[in-house]
């Protein structure tokens, strides 16, 4: 039979606190998995288009990895303490890791692909506005106006001044 809700809730605020060092590992471990969810995210918005969902998760993505880093930080002052972590903890910060590296290489490959599109169709919008000015006779003076004199014939242009 399953103990009540309010007699788990006491067992589990009777279990003594893990130690800093372990409590440092499991605020990593949980930031690790935020940032798992983050780089999920980030990939169906990639593949959705959505590049405004995009932009959206990258403050968060950014927080996420600087507190990744602060944690590490202080693991690492600890060092000689995480000899002692269970077996289960550092099989699930290991595994965290693998997750998020994979997740990570498969955002950046998908970003770089996106970022190689947008240059190949920037380059052919400029390509084609340069043969469009190459076929245009029409020139403009430097205030943005066409300069009709300089596409009239030389004839009408001396008609004209006389």
């Amino acid at each position: 039979m399953t103990p009540p809700a309010h007699a788990q809730h006491s067992e589990s605020m009777n279990m003594p606190m893990p130690p800093a060092h372990e409590q440092a590992l499991l605020s990593m471990l949980n930031n690790m998995e935020e940032l798992t969810e983050i780089y999920k995210a980030e990939l169906d918005a990639i593949e959705l288009r959505d590049m405004q969902l995009f932009s959206e998760l990258q403050p968060k993505k950014v927080r996420l990895v600087q507190d990744c880093e602060a944690h590490m930080t202080q693991i690492t002052t600890q060092s000689a303490l995480m000899k002692s972590v269970s077996p289960a903890l550092k099989e699930r910060i290991y595994a965290s890791e693998d997750n998020l590296r994979e997740l990570a290489n498969k955002s950046q490959r998908a970003c770089k692909i996106r970022a190689e599109s947008v240059k190949r169709v920037q380059e052919r919008l400029l390509d084609a506005a340069r043969l469009i000015l190459a076929n245009d006779k029409t020139l403009y003076n430097k205030h943005g106006v066409t300069d009709q004199t300089k596409m009239k014939p030389i004839s009408t242009a001396i008609n004209q001044a006389i």
